[in-house]
């Protein structure tokens, strides 16, 4: 039976093995580099350099350390950058999400979390607590509401190709109350002849 990492993988995959494979990914806020090294592992990625702002004990790919404000990379260095539940822990998403466009050359792919209700935001409080407090992870809790980041992305230059919403990430017991608060969405970097889109996070 498929955990909670490996239920991600296993949607996040079809999404880029279409596109694949990449010469290189950023696998932004790497933790322990387990998606980065199933990546390379399964030929989807000849090379992940993976990135985040501490080191765990064990890792399956050990990444560079920063100060989690600017990337230390040059403009569009990466075929394809991927954050896994990673932004809503950033001090300011969407100066992360710049970042990280500025980094991409063609694709992104986000899974994280969105919420419309206040009730929504503590019952993704109290998980973030239980996922992340023996990794002594923790953070603000900057959960997307709505589509805010989406629209923040479509004012730029990339495009949404690909939504999966709600997202099954959990244990079938668990998928009727959290499969609402999950998203993996692939955007795709436009070119100057390709119109600007507008997509809105569907209704459930």
């Amino acid at each position: 039976m498929l955990g909670y990492r490996g239920k991600i993988f296993s949607l996040f995959k079809p999404l880029i093995k279409m596109s694949s494979p990449f010469k290189n990914a950023l696998d932004f806020g790497s933790g322990d580099g387990w998606f980065a090294s199933r990546l390379q592992e399964e030929g989807l990625v000849t090379k992940v350099v993976a990135i985040d702002i501490q080191q765990r004990r064990e890792c399956y790919l050990k990444p560079i350390i920063y100060s989690g404000k600017n990337l230390p990379f040059d403009d569009q260095s990466f075929q394809l950058t991927y954050c896994i539940d990673v932004l809503h822990h950033c001090l300011e998403p969407i100066t992360s999400l710049r970042e990280i466009m500025r980094c991409t050359q063609e694709y992104i792919v986000i899974k994280d979390h969105t919420y419309q209700t206040f009730l929504q935001r503590l019952f993704l409080c109290i998980l973030d607590e239980f996922g992340n407090r023996g990794h002594g992870i923790t953070g603000p809790y900057n959960y997307q509401k709505g589509c805010k980041w989406f629209k923040y992305l479509e004012s730029e230059v990339f495009r949404l190709e690909h939504l999966i919403h709600p997202a099954e990430c959990h244990p079938i017991t668990l998928n009727w109350a959290t499969s609402k608060l999950h998203f993996i969405a692939v955007w795709r970097r436009q070119t100057n002849d390709e119109p600007t889109t507008k997509t809105l996070m569907p209704r459930t």
